[in-house]
């Protein structure tokens, strides 16, 4: 066995396509959501009605599906020939694992006409639909750092790398309105990370849409190692006048809104020397990847490049 003085490094590899809570002793699974839909023929927060999200098992993965769905509409009559329509639909859902994490939805929000021309006179819509909807997936794990060769105490470098990719559109402009709300398709996530024995830990340390991000834990062999992802899907829009001012302000009749990410974990493990890595480190019952297998040999277990 060779000798070696000082810290070594392994490496766990997570492939997230397509974001605090405390890290959780055991393994654990979560997907939820929340928000609402609003219709209102007048501006403000008027017309609410809560999202239910429905949290189901998905029989092929062991994980669980979260489904957020939306389909309403209100009229608003002017006379026996006009009126002003609002429509909201959804299609969400969201996929939790171990070792894995997807979401996607789609949204159409209508608020039209933008006037009317009664036999009296104009009337401008000043009413709007509005969709502010969250998914919320995470799944938590622990593992106790082993090794065949190493004595327990033996420092180790725990390594985490966050690949992301995924993304979306609103076919509004982004951002804040004049209103006070605001649209657009986004995710976002973090990782808490907590070794158990020396109680150092890595709390909501974040990661974005598209992004190859690594964290790295300072732990032993013997230690125990608490881990938990969370990712954050949200979809939020705003169709209708846009502002106070009726004719002039901008108006959104239809607003279109998707995004679609999907999630996949794979985990390798290695002990690095300063010579060459030998794979030598396990860590627990699942190598502290949430039931991924661990490969032998690691080879060519590089920084991920996004492209």
């Amino acid at each position: 066995m060779r000798e070696f003085l000082g810290r070594h490094s392994v490496f766990l590899l997570l492939f997230l396509s397509s974001a605090a809570v405390a890290a959780a002793a055991g393994p654990s699974l979560e997907a939820t959501g929340s928000g609402f839909y609003g219709l209102s023929e007048v501006s403000g927060p008027f017309g609410r009605t809560n999202l239910s999200p429905l949290t189901t098992v998905d029989s092929t993965t062991g994980g669980l599906k979260v489904s957020l769905n939306a389909n309403a509409n209100h009229i608003e009559p002017l006379d026996a020939s006009h009126s002003f329509q609002f429509a909201v639909t959804l299609a969400g859902q969201g996929h939790a694992a171990y070792g894995a994490f997807s979401g996607s939805f789609s949204f159409l929000l209508q608020a039209k006409p933008e006037s009317a021309t009664t036999q009296f006179s104009t009337i401008y819509n000043q009413g709007h639909s509005e969709l502010f909807s969250h998914m919320k997936l995470t799944f938590s794990d622990s593992g106790i750092v082993t090794s065949s060769t190493l004595a327990t105490g033996t420092p180790v470098t725990v390594r985490f790398i966050v690949v992301t990719r995924g993304g979306g559109s609103v076919s509004e402009p982004a951002g804040a309105h004049n209103t006070g709300d605001y649209s657009g398709a986004d995710s976002s996530g973090y990782l808490n990370l907590l070794d158990l024995n020396s109680l150092v830990g890595v709390n909501g340390a974040p990661f974005f849409e598209n992004q190859a991000v690594a964290f790295s834990l300072n732990s032993a062999i013997g230690h125990r190692i608490d881990f938990t992802a969370v990712y954050t899907i949200n979809g939020v829009g705003y169709a209708g006048l846009d502002g106070q001012t009726p004719g002039s302000a901008p108006f959104y009749p239809n607003v279109q809104g998707q995004f679609d990410a999907t999630a996949h974990v794979s985990c390798r493990v290695r002990l690095e020397f300063l010579s060459s890595p030998i794979p030598d480190i396990t860590m627990g019952r699942i190598a502290l990847c949430l039931r991924c297998s661990v490969t032998f040999p690691p080879a060519a277990l590089s920084e991920p490049v996004i492209t």
